[in-house]
């Protein structure tokens, strides 16, 4: 009879567990949909500040290329 109540003892605890991992894993499923969403619309809000980073990457290529003109024509400028 003292092996059933040990048995017993044992078997209750693996419940008490089990039931806690069940509480953590359906916390965890929530925290992750929440972090999820999140991640989603930072990605949305990004569109905008990508556009603009394309754009000042653009603009400044096209000053370079623009810079290195007027430097070839005053360049020829100066040798007439």
């Amino acid at each position: 009879m003292e092996q059933m109540g040990r048995i017993e003892d044992k078997i209750d605890r693996i419940v008490t567990i089990q039931t806690q991992l069940q509480i953590d894993v359906a916390e965890h499923m929530r925290r992750t949909e929440i972090a999820e969403n999140n991640i989603e619309k930072l990605s949305l809000n990004m569109v905008p500040v990508q556009k603009h980073v394309a754009f000042i990457e653009v603009s400044g290529r096209l000053l370079a290329v623009l810079a290195v003109v007027a430097t070839i024509i005053g360049g020829l400028a100066a040798l007439k």
